[in-house]
């Protein structure tokens, strides 16, 4: 079952409400009023199946949610460097106008789910393109996300 990020999140922070609650009043309910995709969550990490998760179910619901979007950094790193290695012969590090443009035409051709997963992403006013604004913000953010990726962990 995949769930969306938003989801996943909306969850853990409703489960550590709901836990800190608990954690100050005696006579705190023992469930909350979930909805099916928060039961399916916590049936996930409720491990030891008292409707309640406990600090390390709480712990590994945290670190499921950060794994993804560990795996989407790396992802957009590696992409970022792939597409300044074909299309920045100058090796400055950026990509100008035209490099972007001949960079999101070789994802079309070349990787169709990458580039389909940009769109969604960069392109705001819907009409199935990447307009010219649209490709520098989808370049900036694969930039700042690759800096971020490169930078030592403190």
């Amino acid at each position: 079952m995949s769930l969306q990020r938003s989801t996943l999140l909306t969850f853990i922070v409703a489960a550590t409400l709901f836990l800190a609650g608990a954690a100050r009043a005696e006579n705190a309910p023992r469930a909350a009023v979930l909805t099916p995709t928060e039961r399916v969550l916590l049936e996930r990490y409720d491990t030891n199946g008292d409707g309640v998760l406990d600090e390390t179910e709480l712990a590994n619901a945290h670190a499921a949610m950060r794994a993804p979007a560990k795996a989407r950094l790396a992802n957009a790193r590696l992409l970022y460097a792939r597409l300044l290695r074909k299309f920045d012969p100058r090796r400055t590090g950026k990509l100008d106008p035209a490099a972007q443009t001949a960079a999101v035409e070789f994802l079309k051709v070349n990787a169709p789910r990458v580039y389909q997963a940009l769109l969604r992403r960069f392109d705001h006013d819907g009409d199935g393109q990447l307009e010219p604004g649209e490709r520098q913000e989808m370049f900036d953010t694969l930039s700042r996300v690759a800096t971020v990726a490169m930078a030592p962990a403190s």
